[in-house]
């Protein structure tokens, strides 16, 4: 496993896969153009060859080095898939982001430094707090509670009152509020919207308002993140958001369920398959029926729940069942992430059971195209803890020991990076990618979509923590699960 040589702070991110829709950078940075790495909006990357290794190479981007991994020694169970072209693996090689570039926060046009008098020095208290990815757009959530986003705009996804994509350079990242100024603490991104909880319990929506998911009880797009009634979940306080690819549900601080957006194939578990534009309370889950719920994972069609006593309920489409109410899956959980069409459960520090689409080998299962039964899955050595898991619909990322990144799956635009052979290729088990050095205090952690993958390091941990302890130094940390 290779390790990160550069020196990274706090605030530096790190990025790798496809940047088509400018959501890591902008069409016009002129010192990438300056140093040769820019092209058609993306970082240019030499295609690696299968039948050499080649040694770690070192250039400036944007602000920052690049490192590109050495592929001695993976030892990856690889197989291309057919159809793909030398002059296809090349053009998306300089599609993709070289491996883990890593960029800093003020490179972003974000300001960190202590206020306008001392503008050369910077606040190394600030960090990031939250990377939440959409299909082509992305936010990032502060420390000190500032929002910015940038991206894909279609339906006014970023929050800013129009619907103008920012991707050029001279925008950077722009500032996201809500109304009153409220303090933003948590954001969900769905394929092309996002919902945010804040300070004071309130929750705002925005983006496309297809299918009702937007909780505003219409199908209207909203340009400006508006807030959802509170009377529409008994006036009880939301904990939790979980987003699909148009799909919605929430948790109460009472462990109820409410569901909102498509349904068409159950995923609300409603026990009916009718579109909502208003949250409806799902019934199944509360403190007298004895699940009380306290995290939620959406794939496409099907949703998650994870209980406190540590049971999985399905409801929709998952690809091992199919109904319109939730189903018992699996006891014993510590966690639970929703693929598009396929779920991981995690049950130990190491152990994983997985079911559904495992066309991509998104689930480290090979021979098999779909996991019907929930097979066992162990990521690691006996020493490793799982800390972070993020998935997609290629690939899936796994962090251990809150520093070491390890994956499986397709290769899509080289979303696993360019150290992984060819364009497309398949990773049928999970294999490491890149080691950093730990940082004391913080925890390593990933936000994916289809074809790109956000690194960050981060104080913060899941409210879901507060209701399991195990046996690890400290308690594991779970992924946002962004569908796109």
């Amino acid at each position: 496993m290779s390790s990160s040589s550069s020196t990274t702070t706090t605030t530096t991110l790190f990025f790798s896969g496809c940047n088509l829709g400018h959501q890591f950078f902008g069409k016009n940075q002129e010192s990438e153009k300056r140093n040769g790495l820019y092209e058609k909006g993306c970082y240019s990357a030499p295609a690696p060859s299968i039948s050499s290794s080649y040694t770690p190479t070192f250039a400036f981007g944007a602000a920052a080095t690049m490192n590109f991994l050495n592929n001695n020694n993976m030892g990856l169970a690889a197989s291309s898939r057919d159809g793909v072209s030398k002059s296809n693996e090349n053009d998306a090689a300089r599609r993709a982001l070289p491996d883990m570039t890593p960029v800093r926060l003020e490179d972003l046009g974000v300001d960190i430094s202590f206020s306008r008098r001392r503008r050369n020095e910077l606040d190394e208290s600030v960090y990031v707090k939250k990377v939440s990815c959409g299909k082509d757009f992305i936010y990032i959530l502060l420390s000190d509670n500032r929002v910015i986003s940038r991206g894909g705009n279609r339906y006014g996804q970023l929050g800013l009152g129009h619907r103008q994509e920012i991707c050029d350079s001279v925008n950077d990242f722009l500032p996201v509020t809500v109304s009153h100024n409220e303090t933003i603490e948590d954001i969900q991104c769905g394929a092309d919207f996002a919902y945010f909880l804040t300070k004071s319990s309130n929750i705002y929506s925005v983006g496309n308002g297809s299918y009702g998911k937007l909780a505003t009880g219409n199908f209207n797009n909203v340009l400006i993140p508006t807030r959802v009634k509170s009377s529409l979940f008994n006036f009880r306080i939301i904990e939790h958001v979980a987003c699909g690819h148009n799909h919605v549900v929430f948790i109460n601080e009472d462990g109820e369920v409410y569901g909102c957006g498509a349904n068409f194939s159950g995923q609300l578990g409603l026990t009916h398959s009718k579109d909502m534009y208003i949250p409806e309370n799902c019934e199944f889950f509360s403190k007298k029926n004895n699940r009380v719920a306290v995290a939620g994972s959406c794939g496409e069609c099907h949703t998650a729940v994870l209980t406190s006593a540590g049971e999985i309920y399905v409801s929709g489409d998952s690809k091992r069942t199919h109904t319109n109410y939730f189903t018992f899956f699996a006891s014993d959980a510590i966690g639970v992430f929703c693929g598009r069409f396929h779920t991981i459960i995690q049950i130990t520090e190491r152990m994983l059971r997985v079911s559904g689409n495992n066309k991509y080998k998104q689930l480290s299962i090979p021979h098999k195209s779909t996991e019907e039964s929930f097979a066992k899955v162990m990521i690691g050595e006996q020493k490793d803890k799982i800390t972070n898991i993020s998935t997609s619909e290629y690939h899936t990322i796994f962090i251990l020991n809150d520093c070491e990144v390890h994956s499986c799956g397709t290769n899509r635009s080289y979303v696993l990076g360019t150290n992984i052979f060819s364009n497309d290729t398949t990773c049928d088990r999970v294999v490491p990618i890149k080691s950093f050095p730990p940082k004391k205090g913080y925890s390593l952690k990933c936000s994916s979509n289809v074809e790109s993958n956000v690194f960050y390091w981060t104080k913060e941990f899941s409210n879901i923590q507060k209701h399991f302890v195990f046996s690890f130094d400290r308690l594991i940390s779970f992924a946002d699960i962004t569908i796109s």
